[in-house]
C-alpha cells in the first residue's frame, strides 16, 4: 500500500484546523498534520518531510508567512502550498507570496473544492517532478510507474519500487542512508529493520542495471544508497 501523502495544515483557527485535520485523515488518503503557527511549522519541516502545505493567509505576521513559503519551496523540493484567503487579507501580503503558491482558495471552505485543489496540486508534482528523469537506458516516468526502455518496450514499477527511485532521484549523486529511505518513503521510525529496504533496492536492481551483481548506476555505499544520473 502506498504511504499516504502528508499534508501541513497551518491555519489562524486552531479548531478549524483540527476539524479540518479530521476529515483529511479519514481513509488513510492523507497524513494531516497541525501547526500552530508559521515558526512553528517552519521548526516542524526541519525533521518531516511534507507533500503540501495547506497555509491560512490571516496570520498577523507576514514576515513569518513568508519566510514559511521559502522553506517549503527549499527545503521541500518545491512541494505544493496552497493558500486559503479572505477578503481581509491585503491583497500587498498575497502578491508578495504568490510566486510561492501553486492554488488560492476563497473563504469559507468548500470540502469538495478543497479536495480537488490538494488532489490536482500531488498529481500535478507526481507528474512533472522526475518525468522523464533518464535512468540508464531508461526514462523514469513516474505517474505511471514505468521505465521506459529506448526500444519503447516498458518496465512496470512498484509503488516502493517508484517511490524509492523518486526519493534517490531527489537526491541524485548524495548519499543516502537505510534510515533516511525508511523514514521518508516508509515512513518508518528509526531502530527498524533495515530488509524492507534492501529488498526494494535489490529488486530496482533487476530492472536497471545490466548486470545486477555488479551495479553501476544504483550503487551502495558506506551506510546507504547512490543513485548515479
Amino acid at each position: 500500500m502506498r504511504k499516504p501523502d502528508t499534508i501541513l495544515i497551518v491555519f489562524n483557527d486552531i479548531d478549524q484546523s483540527r476539524a479540518l485535520s479530521e476529515v483529511l485523515s479519514q481513509g488513510g488518503e492523507f497524513n494531516a498534520m497541525i501547526a500552530d503557527s508559521p515558526d512553528d511549522a517552519t521548526t516542524l519541516m526541519e525533521g518531516q518531510r511534507i507533500d503540501l502545505l495547506l497555509l491560512d493567509a490571516r496570520f498577523s505576521d507576514s514576515d513569518a508567512v513568508a519566510e514559511l513559503c521559502d522553506v517549503m519551496t527549499r527545503r521541500q523540493s518545491r512541494h505544493p502550498i496552497v493558500l486559503l484567503r479572505d477578503k481581509t487579507v491585503r491583497s500587498r501580503f498575497v502578491r508578495r507570496i504568490e510566486p510561492f503558491v501553486e492554488y488560492q482558495i476563497e473563504m469559507p471552505i468548500s470540502l469538495v473544492n478543497l479536495l480537488e485543489c490538494i488532489r490536482s496540486s500531488l498529481r500535478s508534482r507526481s507528474h512533472s517532478e522526475w518525468a522523464g528523469a533518464r535512468l540508464g537506458g531508461f526514462l523514469f516516468e513516474p505517474a505511471i510507474r514505468q521505465l521506459v526502455a529506448e526500444d519503447g518496450s516498458r518496465v512496470d514499477l512498484t509503488d516502493m519500487e517508484a517511490d524509492t527511485l523518486g526519493h534517490l532521484f531527489r537526491m541524485a549523486g548524495i548519499p543516502v542512508s537505510r534510515e533516511e529511505l525508511l523514514a521518508d518513503v516508509w515512513g518508518y521510525k528509526q531502530n527498524t529493520a533495515t530488509h524492507t529496504v534492501e529488498t526494494t533496492v535489490y529488486c530496482i536492481r533487476q530492472k536497471i542495471e545490466t548486470d545486477p551483481s555488479r551495479p553501476r548506476i544504483l550503487r551502495t555505499v558506506e551506510g546507504g544508497y547512490l543513485l548515479d544520473v
